[in-house]
């Protein structure tokens, strides 16, 4: 890479270089491109041993330059990008992950020797902050083996503002027990466990959220605060506290000008006077902009490639004689592609060098004779690129919904619904036994013994459940009908399922040469979850039984190129494909993304949806059956009688729970004998219990994307200050926002309204199911092209809608929304790397119902990327769930909870099967933890569980060493009690 840079910048005249070693000197540079700035200060970072900072004009510059520069220096970890503080939110209580990501860079650069290129926003620079010696003593090193006091280092996680809990499962999150303490930074993926041996480190390792095991050793890790803002520390700004710096401003008017910069000025955020002479001593670039600066002025003839350089029609490829080209592709297939197709232009490409990595914009420097072009701009892809920073995995599989704290609803097996009060120490006789505490109607409290606590459930239903009396026979009654109607559903729903898997299906071809070069054509790096997932799904289909498969994931967590995947495998193999979609808006959603995917291979993508005309459906019509389209994606109208395929074999159904019962019943009977792939983000509950009772084939993807961040969600009141500041924030950065009301009648005064409340007059659109079909399909065509600044539209974009550069979320009167509907019309935002904001309002609390409250509560509580698993679950608790067929509302799961009915249901499908049921020792007497080891009723009840359910000798080891694990040795007497084998019989 260095070559290529001396090749375009050294034998020309460097004295603007020269000049950066001089203390004092400042000058202006005009006359380049995004892209070309980026390897000019690439250039100069590699030449000059100092620090720089680079200030771009506002977030979707800074973003671009940042992934521009990486491709032009090859140690990618001596450039930080800087984001700006949310100055408009302020809850100072909560923890907030880019404030964390701020203080992640400026400790990086406080305990770096190195030089660095900081690549910032004039907000991110200009709010004062601690010194940078602040941030390099509020590091905590921990090695093995150091000296550090367990009490001083528990001292340190909660002034650093880290929350203590029983148990960790968040960033931000630290637990103590005994001798061990786990702690979970927002820059790991995966927590630590601290050991202590006295006032040293005994040992630290990585540790699984789900499981809470450890499964790997370390030698070293850092905290850093959660946030930046020390008590009693003196502030200042970063450009005067770091030495030896170096200041480019690119384009510092876009700035001056934005109606950004008028909102902050008038808040008070920071003095103009601040900026400007910040602008004085530093370096500006500037590619059309007038600057009335005195100093000298280097000028570069940069000029477009566009006009000479294009792989799509109007093919053009015209290089000047002597002309050297360097291409930049994202992976090695893409240039393999762009190599082939070359080849096929009889381009000769051994003149032509090639290099990994993405620009945002080709250039020809004539100076140096050289061009520098983008694979995506030569293909006219011009893709939003994801920041590849920190991510966190999410690690909640489907199984891990049955933790019981004091207070929750339980349900005991022969007695019924109560309250779990607690873990308790009686005497019996000589001996002191622990019992687990269930209070009933009345007051009535049922001690329970531990060898008893496997027929205590967690109770997940509908609200507040009514509480059982104790030795009462109604619950009996109760238990037994729900048994026995589940049974009658299990028999009916298995032979189905059997009936299905002895049905033979069509064998599609393996993975060929087309299938390769379509997989490898993805521009992003595939998650584990979503490689297990394609390749489970190719599975099923190269094999001879009927695939009927469900992917879970979180949206944009990439099922939809799961989906494509399995589309390529179908039209290789000779057959059509079905993408069915519930809404016309998904329906072009998916058709665009097709088309994209697509556009280099001989693949014929069609549309079936009311945005179309009566015309154009005939003719798709006719197609579909004579086999010249190969895909074809729709809405309910695929499912119409006069819709017949030449030769299908893949259906792919998306968004599964927006389908009623009779649109399934259909799908069932139109689409019988073929492969079905269905793909959704919050599993609808009978989803969630299909998969739990080994009825359904399931895929989970569970770890978001790199560098796919949570997405910054606030609920309350509606504040009109609030959504103006929120939308001029968004546009400033050149993003675009949804704005969610979900009622058709008043929605044009919606419009008005936000168009008085920002008299720049910004492009305001409206949508909604009931517009003519052509007017919405070109608005939504139009936002998605970014030519639409505010979309203000009901919920017919809840589902599915892939706006990359829509990263702002208002919904008002969001009380009315379900859980799922709230969670999936957050997914419409932060699907790419910039921060994204959703706003909840409500009119005002006096309208909330206590539903309402708890579905508010949680979708602000559970905003990581991945939550949808507990979303689904904290939804059963609010509104319940029916019938595994769903046609009614029995009321089983509200009568025993959801985890005792999938009990039943794996009981009876057992049976079903004979399968022979799990024996278990038979404990005569399970040992009481010590106190002073597990304080925790919570943990408690989890590990005599985990006693209680042990299968054999290598369980009870097992769990001796999970125990040594997470909370340190155990007492010797308790060991001996467990591995006692005389005590099983």
């Amino acid at each position: 890479m260095k070559n290529l840079l001396n090749s375009l910048f050294k034998g020309n005249d460097t004295s603007y270089i020269k000049k950066l070693t001089e203390k004092g000197e400042v000058y202006t540079i005009r006359g380049g491109n995004k892209s070309f700035f980026s390897a000019l200060i690439a250039y100069f970072f590699t030449e000059i041993q100092k620090n720089f900072i680079v200030v771009l004009p506002d977030e979707l510059f800074a973003d671009t330059f940042f992934n521009d520069v990486k491709s032009f220096i090859e140690k990618k970890e001596d450039i930080k990008l800087l984001p700006s503080p949310e100055i408009f939110l302020k809850d100072e209580d909560r923890i907030s992950p880019v404030m964390f990501e701020r203080v992640s860079v400026f400790t990086e650069i406080a305990s770096g020797e190195k030089p660095f290129l900081l690549i910032a926003q004039p907000l991110s620079i200009l709010k004062k902050i601690p010194s940078m010696d602040a941030f390099k003593k509020r590091c905590i090193y921990c090695n093995t083996g150091d000296n550090i006091r367990r009490d001083k280092f528990i001292s340190s996680l909660l002034d650093y503002g880290y929350e203590q809990t029983d148990v960790v499962e968040e960033p931000g999150d630290f637990a103590r027990r005994g001798y061990i303490v786990d702690v979970f930074p927002l820059d790991r993926e995966f927590p630590v466990r601290v050991e202590f041996s006295g006032n040293y480190i005994k040992s630290i390792r990585r540790f699984e959220v789900a499981s809470q095991v450890s499964f790997e050793k370390i030698n070293k890790f850092k905290i850093i605060p959660l946030n930046e803002r020390f008590v009693g520390e003196e502030e200042t700004y970063i450009t005067e506290d770091i030495k030896n710096v170096r200041v480019f401003i690119i384009e510092p008017e876009r700035f001056y000008n934005s109606r950004l910069f008028g909102e902050i000025k008038k808040a008070g955020y920071f003095s103009e006077d601040v900026f400007d002479t910040l602008i004085k001593k530093a370096v500006i670039l500037e590619d059309k902009m007038s600057s009335d600066r005195k100093c000298e002025v280097f000028y570069f003839n940069v000029l477009p490639v566009s006009e000479r350089f294009n792989l799509t029609e109007p093919f053009k490829w015209i290089p000047f004689s002597q002309e050297k080209i360097f291409i930049f592709s994202d992976n090695v297939s893409q240039e393999t592609r762009l190599k082939d197709i070359l080849k096929e232009r009889d381009i000769d490409i051994s003149a032509i060098k090639f290099f990994q990595g993405g620009i945002s914009s080709g250039f020809f420097f004539p100076q140096a004779g050289i061009t520098i072009l983008s694979n995506d701009e030569l293909f006219g892809r011009y893709r939003v690129r994801r920041y590849t920073g920190r991510h966190y995995a999410e690690t909640i599989p489907v199984k891990s919904y049955s933790e019981i704290k004091e207070g929750d609803y339980v349900v005991h097996y022969n007695e019924g619904i109560g309250i779990f009060k607690g873990m308790k120490l009686l005497d019996t006789g000589d001996i002191r036994e622990e019992f687990a505490v269930i209070e009933y109607e009345r007051g009535d409290r049922l001690y329970v013994p531990l060898n008893q606590i496997p027929l205590i459930h967690k109770y997940i239903g509908t609200g507040k459940p009514k509480v059982s009396t104790l030795g009462g026979k109604g619950w009996i009654k109760i238990r037994e009908k729900v048994r026995e109607s589940i049974r009658d559903i299990a028999a009916d729903l298995y032979q189905l399922y059997i009936t299905r898997k002895r049905e033979r299906g069509f064998v599609f071809m393996p993975d060929e040469e087309f299938q390769k070069i379509f997989d490898s054509s993805f521009i992003y790096t595939e998650t584990e979850d979503q490689q297990k997932a394609i390749d489970e799904v190719k599975k099923d289909m190269m094999s001879d039984i009927i695939m009927d498969r469900i992917v879970c994931g979180d949206s944009g967590y990439g099922k939809t190129e799961v989906a494509l995947r399995a589309a390529c495998k179908a039209v290789i193999s000779g057959k059509q494909v079905a993408v069915l979609v519930p809404t016309t808006v998904l329906a072009l959603q998916h058709f665009l993304t097709f088309k994209e995917r697509f556009a280099d291979f001989p693949v014929r993508v069609e549309m079936l949806s009311r945005v179309i005309t009566p015309l154009e459906q005939k003719e798709v019509l006719e197609e579909l059956r004579e086999g010249k389209i190969d895909i074809v994606i729709g809405t309910h109208r695929l499912l119409q009688e006069d819709v017949r395929f030449n030769n299908i074999g893949l259906l792919i159904i998306d968004e599964e729970q927006r389908f009623g019962v009779i649109h399934k019943e259909k799908i069932k009977r139109e689409f019988k004998n073929i492969d079905v792939l269905t793909l959704t983000a919050t599993p609808i509950p009978r989803t969630l219990y299909m998969a739990l009772s080994g009825i359904l084939d399931i895929s989970v993807i569970e770890t978001p994307p790199q560098g796919r961040l949570s997405v910054i969600t606030y609920v309350g009141r509606y504040n009109e200050k609030l959504v103006r500041e929120a939308i001029i924030r968004e546009l400033e950065r050149k993003g675009q926002v949804f704005y969610l009301h979900n009622r058709i009648y008043d929605i044009e005064k919606v419009r008005d309204k936000i168009l008085n409340m920002l008299p720049f007059a910004p492009a305001v659109e409206i949508a909604h199911g009931r517009m003519n079909p052509g007017t919405l399909a070109s608005i939504m065509k139009r936002f998605s092209a970014g030519e639409i600044d505010i979309l203000v539209a009901t919920s017919i974009v809840e589902s599915g809608i892939d706006v990359p550069r829509a990263n702002t979320l208002i919904v008002d009167n969001a009380h009315t929304f379900g859980l799922a509907d709230l969670y999936q019309l957050r997914g419409r935002v932060g699907r790419y790397k910039w921060r994204a904001y959703a706003y909840f309002f409500y009119p005002d609390p006096s309208c909330l119902s206590k539903e309402a409250k708890e579905r508010l509560s949680a979708i602000q509580q559970l905003n990581k990327p991945g939550s949808g698993y507990k979303i689904a679950l904290k939804d059963l608790e609010i509104r319940g769930a029916g019938n595994i067929l769903g046609r009614q509302q029995h009321g089983f799961i509200q009568q025993v909870g959801f985890e005792l009915y999938c009990m039943f249901w794996k009981e009876i499908m057992g049976e079903i099967r004979k399968e022979r049921g799990v024996e278990h020792f038979k404990i005569k007497k399970i040992p009481v933890i010590p106190y002073e080891y597990i304080q925790s009723p919570a943990i408690r009840l989890y590990l005599y569980r985990r006693i209680a359910e042990i299968k054999d000798k290598k369980d009870i080891y097992g769990l001796v060493e999970e125990m040594k694990d997470r909370f340190g040795p155990p007492p010797e007497e308790w060991v001996g009690l467990l591995n006692n084998i005389n005590g099983y019989q």
